[in-house]
């Protein structure tokens, strides 16, 4: 049986254009990667969707097209992330909604990614418009999130000390020692006001 790409990849524009956000992301496109032009399929179609309308929300559309992927696939899908962000390490808009992917569906190539993309754009501005760590989500109420958050970004500069040319990073660093110190701080007052509503209890 065969499969027509290129219709595929009309079928996803169409979608995509009358459902926007709506789209199911829960749908499961990973079988694309088992075609013969699974890259190009893949690489075209989140063309279409990161261009097409402004995306809000918790989860980007392409998720899409990596959940549940299977282990054999996962090479193939850490060769194209590479090469995604090297074509598109200028633009915030798709270098945002690949490591939405690499945070939430292959959280193991998160270090191995990030380290790649500082080797073709070390720019503060280009750095500060990326969404490390994601833009929210939904926690217990037990869960201090700026301590989580906090968390985070030590883990983000940990992995940007690996990096090889350590002064060419250094307002990189410097930006995420600053999220470290911010989320230390709301977390210190996240705590604070848990006391004092405990106390008025």
């Amino acid at each position: 049986m065969s499969f027509d790409a290129e219709y595929f990849v009309k079928y996803i524009s169409a979608v995509y254009e009358d459902f926007g956000e709506d789209i199911d992301r829960h749908e499961n496109l990973s079988f694309v990667w088992d075609l013969k032009d699974g890259e190009m399929i893949v690489k075209k179609s989140i063309e279409i969707m990161v261009s097409k309308k402004p995306f809000y929300g918790l989860d980007h559309p392409i998720n899409v097209f990596f959940n549940n992927v299977k282990n054999e696939s996962k090479p193939k899908i850490r060769l194209f992330i590479f090469y995604f962000i090297e074509i598109n390490y200028k633009f915030s808009k798709k270098i945002n909604a690949i490591f939405e992917v690499i945070r939430k569906k292959v959280k193991d190539l998160f270090e191995e990614c990030l380290l790649h993309y500082l080797q073709f754009n070390t720019d503060l501005n280009a750095f500060e418009k990326v969404q490390w760590i994601g833009s929210g989500g939904v926690y217990s109420g037990h869960v201090n999130i700026g301590l989580l958050h906090a968390g985070e970004w030590q883990n983000i500069l940990e992995t940007v000390d690996k990096y090889p040319s350590q002064l060419s990073i250094f307002p990189i660093k410097d930006y995420i020692k600053r999220q470290v110190e911010y989320e230390l701080k709301r977390g210190e007052q996240e705590k604070m006001q848990r006391f004092i509503e405990h106390d008025y209890d």
